[in-house]
């Protein structure tokens, strides 16, 4: 038989990405730094295959390079001697790393977009918004983090204007402390506009609000006449 698949691999306790199918041969996981070791449990689909794990001198039970990769094999071999192998590559966390893999607000864009390596953020959101919430992940779960000074609650008031919002990661040894820094630019209230000649005011007057117009827009088709300022049409169109 030239069968040399596996029916079942896994790496407890860390979970392989993607999900164990026969015939997908490389996988990843990452594990906090608290996971010292792995074990490998694996089966083959040929009751008649053998299979063997190269690791740890063939061990199931593979110790994990804190702060790095460790690869694992498995041989696989059928009894008429085809062979396949399949490779786990398992990222061990550093106990003083302080880093977010993930970073996200629940209104508006960082710019850039988040990567672990870069520190400072702005994102933009409408002049409504009061609050805003902040939704960091740190690979491990056992680092800390505090935003704005809070453990708790990282849903913040925002100001008109900007609000500098910091989070700090810590790590699990407690040796380092990383600063993620997001300036938050709530738009401002538009500003009344006063004309001191009163044809103009007439002029650029809106229809609903019976007002000189701020940043006056107009509806495709329409005579410019019926015009309505930007912060009336954000308004209806938000109704």
């Amino acid at each position: 038989m030239d069968d040399c698949d596996l029916e079942k691999l896994s790496a407890a306790p860390a979970k392989l990405s993607p999900k164990f199918n026969r015939n997908t041969t490389e996988y990843e996981a990452t594990v906090p730094s608290s996971v010292e070791k792995v074990k490998v449990d694996c089966m083959t689909s040929d009751s008649g295959a053998s299979y063997q794990v190269f690791g740890a001198g063939g061990e199931k039970s593979i110790p994990l390079l804190e702060g790095g990769v460790t690869e694992i094999r498995i041989e696989v071999s059928s009894e008429d001697g085809t062979v396949k192998n399949y490779l786990i590559r398992i990222k061990r966390l550093s106990a003083s790393d302080a880093s977010l893999n993930q970073l996200s607000l629940s209104v508006g864009k960082l710019m850039p977009p988040f990567s672990m390596g870069c520190f400072e953020y702005i994102a933009t959101v409408p002049s409504i918004t009061e609050e805003i919430t902040v939704k960091p992940v740190a690979p491990d779960k056992k680092c800390s983090v505090v935003v704005s000074g809070s453990n708790e609650s990282f849903t913040l008031p925002l100001q008109l204007g900007e609000t500098r919002i910091v989070v700090a990661v810590g790590s699990v040894d407690g040796s380092k402390t990383q600063e993620y820094v997001v300036t938050v630019l709530r738009k401002q209230f538009p500003w009344p506009v006063t004309f001191k000649d009163p044809k103009l005011s007439m002029k650029y007057e809106c229809p609903m609000l019976l007002t000189p117009m701020y940043n006056p827009v107009s509806i495709q088709g329409i005579d410019t006449e019926l015009s309505m300022s930007q912060p009336c049409m954000d308004m209806l169109a938000r109704r």
